[in-house]
């Protein structure tokens, strides 16, 4: 599982940048806006291929009926082409390209009108050509020309070297990391971000966190594989024993019989490996496609071969045991014997079960975590016993009135046959993870709504580098805003919180805590001493899952792991606070005054009851600020988590569809066995 989405994430990198390793750009700790790729021609390109240069924006755009955000990219065509590998016609001054998906989307066409606002100016341009969506260019996007729109900007031309992007295409994949190091402590390329385009730490990150989600369904799908194993096997045996019994007869070899069998199974096993391949690659593709990855993943081999050995050593193994038991038991009775297999009750047991799981309740014995797997295990496995108890005890609860030959014969079944009693637990199984599944689905509709209630702000604008309080000042001014608060805020912050592996949060927020607490309405569940607060000492607060999941508490140590001089820096955990999305972290390193140079402001949150987007990117276009609506943000991270759960879903498809196999071959074992009642039935008259 984990590997199919580390794969996943690998081939979404390598479809939106194709074939760029290293891309150098600004974000909002980047102390320059604009980037010369001179330097790259200059001294790289024994390394590189022609570096591409882009002046790309987020911008905001129009039609008559709608404005709406885009991602602007503008280049030369040459560059543009050898980005996308995609033929684009030549540019006026005046014309756009879009991608196909923004046409369907806002309804446009070719030779249509589109007006865009970017750097404090506004620009009606002329649709010229509509591009299906690839790699960079794919989405919200559309592309004019560079030079044309440098020169207007900044009054000069003979500037094609010049933008800030650079799209870098390594020679060599071997020297990727080589030569990313390279640029990174070139002095030329110092204040501006340098990243690889496939970051495999920040993937296994992804891979792990989500691979987590969906091990609960990874584990039902294998338990189903189980019972489904098992039970296939008393239905082959029931042609065995008699196999066996003739051959014994005869005067046979009790290891012809089990040589026969294996070689039988072995064939079963092939055929089988060979549909279950086939049907985890397109299961694997499956997932891959709803994260918008069109790639074919292929399976890793060593995993492959390890999945089909355990199912055959799991197949041998049954064989084995079932072999065994018919060994134990006497030529007549295999020959002849068709009677079912009875079950009893085991009442002690479930009583033993359920005050043990009142205990683990009540008492909280262990961990968090143990607790709650205990409470978990003992109540699906007393459900499951408490079955087979009402169905032993039906008979008893009818005796009030006389039943008919007929509800008898049903009775009689209904109390002991442990096929049926199989095929009833099996069938409340399904009941429980589809239920599951749908609540799964269910909380995370709801949760993304509260979510979006906890946060007291509607637009963030990122993206700056040059802060100042005029900033703020300036907001409360001129816009009707409610509220408005500064911070430091990171997309990717690497936390070691005591595990194997660090945790990668996508929402690190550092700013004081009296404004975090008038900015996000989180229940906080623990909240930091008056004396921490005053020490200055740098503190976190984390989702209080990380209580349990993490046995993390008040006083505990994490470390933030950053790529400065400082290295690794250590926090105390401060508190816990309530939220539906756990990748949210909050420190106060930005007021401390060690760290306060490392992480300055960033991002400023804004509170109004009004439509403010068009306002606030046309004030901060021009200084290359981003306006991020903040439902637009929650809507993507909750689709993200939708799509989780809809895949959970296809798997819950599989489990039941394994379930249901369990159920005919059960079906298949009670026909069986009730031949020899239903023919003295029938002598009867019945």
């Amino acid at each position: 599982m984990r590997l199919c989405f580390e794969r996943t994430y690998y081939y979404q990198d390598k479809e939106k940048y194709g074939e760029i390793d290293i891309v150098i750009t600004y974000d909002e700790n980047a102390t320059a806006r604009l980037v010369n790729r001179r330097k790259l021609i200059n001294n790289y390109l024994d390394d590189i291929k022609s570096p591409l240069v882009f002046f790309n924006l987020f911008v905001l755009a129009g039609t008559n009926e709608e404005t709406f955000y885009v991602e602007l990219m503008s280049a030369s065509k040459v560059d543009m082409e050898l980005l996308i590998g995609e033929d684009f016609t030549s540019l006026g001054s005046q014309e756009v390209i879009i991608t196909e998906s923004l046409a369907k989307q806002q309804s446009l066409g070719e030779n249509a009108q589109l007006t865009i606002m970017m750097l404090g100016k506004e620009y009606i341009y002329t649709i010229v050509q509509i591009v299906p969506d690839k790699g960079l260019f794919s989405g919200d996007t559309v592309f004019v020309d560079k030079n044309t729109l440098i020169s207007d900007f900044y009054g000069l031309s003979g500037l094609n070297n010049l933008g800030n992007t650079i799209y870098v295409d390594v020679i060599n994949e071997t020297e990727i990391d080589a030569v990313f190091e390279r640029i990174k402590i070139d002095e030329e390329y110092q204040d501006y971000l340098i990243m690889k385009t496939v970051n495999e730490e920040i993937n296994r990150n992804r891979a792990t966190y989500n691979s987590t989600i969906m091990i609960g369904i990874t584990a039902l799908v294998l338990i189903a594989l189980a019972m489904v194993v098992h039970s296939l096997f008393p239905l082959m045996s029931r042609k065995v024993n008699k196999q066996y019994a003739l051959i014994r007869i005869f005067g046979g070899e009790d290891q012809f019989v089990f040589s026969v069998w294996i070689i039988e199974i072995l064939i079963l096993a092939i055929i089988a490996g060979i549909l279950g391949t086939g049907f985890a690659f397109l299961v694997a593709n499956f997932s891959s496609r709803s994260y918008g990855v069109k790639t074919i993943i292929h399976l890793g081999w060593w995993q492959t071969l390890v999945a089909l050995l355990l199912i055959v050593s799991l197949l041998i193994v049954e064989a084995w045991a079932r072999f065994s038991h018919i060994k134990k038991q006497g030529i007549i009775s295999l020959s002849s014997d068709v009677r079912y297999q009875r079950v009893k009750p085991r009442l002690w047991f479930f009583l033993v079960l359920v005050a043990f799981c009142a205990i683990t309740m009540v008492a909280k014995p262990f961990s968090y975590p143990v607790n709650a797997l205990i409470i978990i295990i003992s109540c699906i496995i007393a459900s499951f016993l408490g079955i087979t108890i009402l169905l032993y005890e039906t008979p008893r609860l009818s005796q009030k009135r006389k039943p008919s030959l007929f509800a008898r014969f049903n009775l009689k079944y209904l109390r002991d046959n442990r096929y049926i009693h199989h095929s009833l637990e099996i069938l409340y199984a399904c009941l429980l993870v589809i239920v599951t599944a749908l609540s799964i689905r269910s909380h995370i509709i709801r949760e993304t709504a509260t979510f979006k209630e906890q946060l007291n702000f509607d637009y963030a604008i990122t993206n700056i580098f040059d802060y100042d309080d005029e900033l703020i000042t300036q907001l409360e001014t001129v816009f009707p805003v409610d509220h408005t608060a500064s911070m430091s805020f990171s997309s990717e912050a690497l936390f070691d919180l005591g595990g194997s592996e660090l945790k990668l949060f996508s929402f690190c927020m550092m700013m004081p805590y009296t404004a975090f607490v008038d900015s996000f309405a989180f229940t906080t569940k623990v909240k930091p001493t008056q004396e921490l607060l005053d020490s200055k000492a740098p503190f976190a607060l984390l989702p209080t899952d990380y209580r349990y999941t993490h046995l993390l508490d008040v006083g505990d140590t994490i470390y933030l792991h950053t790529d400065t001089e400082y290295g690794i820096i250590s926090l105390e955990v401060g508190g816990f606070f309530d939220v539906s999305y756990p990748n949210i972290i909050y420190t106060n390193l930005s007021e401390i005054d060690e760290y306060a140079s490392l992480f300055p402001v960033n991002t400023v949150i804004v509170n109004s009851d009004r439509d403010l987007l068009a306002d606030l990117a046309t004030t901060y276009g021009e200084e290359m600020y981003y306006i991020v609506p903040i439902d637009d943000l929650i809507n993507y991270y909750g689709s993200m988590y939708q799509t989780a759960a809809d895949l959970a879903l296809a798997m819950v498809g599989v489990v039941i569809a394994s379930f249901m196999i369990v159920i005919i071959n059960n079906t298949l074992l009670v026909f069986q066995t009730i031949k020899g009642d239903y023919a003295k039935l029938r002598v009867m008259g019945a």
